[in-house]
Formats: C-alpha cells, structure tokens, sequence
C-alpha cells in the first residue's frame, strides 16, 4: 500500500517534491554538498554551460547560473514543472543514453539520484554518453542514494524501501563504474534528513590517460 502510494506521489511532480523537503530537511545538506562540490573543483560558471541530469523539477538549478544552466530529464512531467518554476532556464525532455548534444558541449555535468535507478549495463551507457558531451578537462559531480545504516537511521532504512530505485549501491562501488571515462578526485558519505548520500567528484580523463588494467598489460 505504502509502495503503490509513492508511485502515485511520483507521477505528481510538485507533490513529490514536498513529500522530499519534509524527508530531507528541505535539502540543507545537498545544497551545502553542492557548494562544496563547486569549490573542490574550482567551478566558475562562465567557463560553459553545465548539465543537470536528470533535472527533475529543478529544485538544484538556482545553485548554478542562469546562462550556464542546461536541465535534461527523461519525464515530460518533471520538465514541464521545471519549466514553471523557472522559465528563464533551459531544460529539454532527454535520455539519458541519447543526449541530443554536441560533442563537447558542456564543462561539467551533475548527475544526483540517477543511477540507482539503472543496472549496471545501462550505468555504463549513461557515463559513456555524459563523457562524449564534456570536454576533455570536464568536471563531474556524482551524488547518489546510498544504503542506510539501519541500526543508526531506522527511518532512513525503512524509507528506502519504498524507494523507486532498485540499485543503490556502497560508495565505494562507484569508483569501477566511473572510472572507465573519469579520474576519482574526492568522495564522501553523508545524510540529508532522513536520506543517505555518497558525493563523489572526478574528472574526465582519456583512455590514454587511465592505468591499464591488469588484462591490457
């Protein structure tokens, strides 16, 4: 019951995104871990445009610059609340294994509560394509759900359950599945309200530029 109640919520963009601020504290935390993003990785928005995938309703577009600021989400839904809440911004209905841009377009991208909704082929399809749209010295800001410890966040725990995505994984399980296109600089755990997070940053690195793997030695 409780299951097929957040399913509902989710098809009801703004109404999810209350039920989220009560859960996370109206998202103190992430926007703090954003900023500190910015700064690790010494971001000036006048470099480019930066993606935001997926954007959702774009509740994290104000932490970047009205003319830097591209938004792309898979759901109709979403975009179109994202576009009411803030019309000067960009944001485009996308997929997230087709973007439809250039090569190189972007100086960075955000991705944040994506991949734990995608198995791991489809992880790699995402990163392949997010790497073909950045620059060679792009910058990445990951931030995903992380699994809650139970005996210290029990709320956290049970909310989880109820999450859409069936593939939240231990932060140190990222660093395999990035690093095929880009270079780990930073990570960190922590928790927004109720909810558990891994922040991880990197940056896009050639094929060249990576160790090789003990199979292409």
């Amino acid at each position: 019951m409780l299951q097929a109640l957040t399913d509902r919520l989710a098809q009801h963009p703004i109404a999810y995104d209350q039920l989220r601020r009560v859960i996370e504290f109206n998202f103190v935390a992430l926007h703090r871990a954003l900023s500190e993003a910015r700064e690790r990785l010494n971001i000036d928005d006048k470099d480019g445009w930066i993606l935001d995938l997926p954007c959702g309703t774009g509740i994290f577009a104000t932490n970047i610059e009205e003319d830097a600021y591209v938004g792309a989400d898979l759901e109709a839904l979403y975009v179109s609340a994202a576009r009411r809440r803030h019309p000067a911004r960009h944001f485009q209905v996308a997929d997230g294994t087709a973007l439809p841009y250039a090569d190189e377009s972007f100086q960075g991208a955000i991705l944040m509560g994506f991949l734990h909704h995608l198995d791991e082929p489809t992880v790699g399809a995402v990163l392949a394509e997010v790497a073909r749209v950045l620059r060679p010295d792009a910058w990445l800001i990951l931030i995903e759900d992380a699994p809650s410890p139970g005996f210290r966040n029990p709320i956290g725990w049970c909310l989880q359950k109820l999450d859409v995505g069936d593939h939240i994984r231990e932060s140190d399980a990222y660093t395999p599945l990035l690093e095929p296109a880009f270079r780990e600089q930073y990570r960190r755990s922590f928790a927004s309200g109720f909810w558990n997070y891994t922040m991880w940053l990197g940056r896009k690195q050639d094929l060249g530029d990576r160790e090789a793997t003990p199979a292409e030695r």
